[in-house]
């Protein structure tokens, strides 16, 4: 029983040194605090820090009352009956984890056996794979490239316009930054302007594909229409 009381006793002095600690905290900004200003801020904080030590306080109390209980004797069978759950609940906890630790491990073999059936399997589709790959590195890089170029007038106006418009440059769709219109969600027009100086303007509405062309200031000319399959 000696040992079961002195570790209580020892976490209680830990608690105490603690709270001392708080309120030695608390005191020196109260200090201050006090020298400061008078305004509603500050007397909110020394309020604050007021409670606090009060709370701390109460709590040194009550701990140091506990203190000389353990040292008399009166919390003998409170401590078996706390270090007994305490027990428990450490016993519990460990089983949790020796559980989910097993369960990993069994995760983890299953995962090992199906990657090496699919490895087993697409060995031979790895050169294709590794032909995706650098296909995909290079489209991410011309990407990179066409966003990086993008002119300053079509950077002005994609700031004015709303994310189903936008531009097509070096094949890379650059949409505004503006929301979308009320009433117009189901359209998406894209500019795309050749070489030429012919402008090319896509336009999808909810059930037509149209294509314009427009050179100069000239009005735009419908070249081509045909109807979208809803899926």
């Amino acid at each position: 029983m000696e040992d079961k009381r002195k570790h209580e006793k020892n976490k209680i002095k830990i608690q105490l040194k603690e709270l001392e600690a708080c309120i030695n905290k608390d005191t020196n900004a109260l200090k201050g605090l006090y020298e400061q200003s008078d305004c509603e801020y500050v007397r909110v904080q020394i309020e604050r820090h007021e409670t606090r030590i009060e709370e701390k306080k109460a709590e040194t109390e009550r701990l140091e009352n506990r203190l000389q209980d353990v040292n008399s004797g009166k919390l003998d069978n409170i401590i078996i009956e706390e270090r007994e759950e305490s027990s428990k609940i450490h016993a519990e906890k460990l089983n949790a984890k020796r559980a989910i630790k097993l369960d990993l491990i069994q995760k983890k073999e299953k995962e090992a056996q199906i990657s090496q059936r699919h490895y087993n399997l697409t060995r031979q589709s790895d050169r294709d794979s590794r032909y995706l790959e650098k296909s995909a590195g290079r489209s991410y890089e011309h990407f990179l490239r066409a966003c990086d170029s993008v002119p300053e007038y079509m950077r002005r106006n994609l700031k004015s316009m709303p994310n189903n418009k936008g531009y097509i440059w070096k094949s890379v769709w650059c949409m505004g930054e503006l929301p979308e219109e009320p009433g117009d969600e189901n359209n998406i027009t894209i500019f795309d302007k050749q070489r030429s100086g012919l402008m090319v303007i896509h336009e999808w509405t909810y059930d037509k594909y149209r294509i314009y062309n427009k050179s100069g200031r000239d009005r735009r000319t419908l070249v081509h229409e045909s109807n979208r399959i809803r899926k």
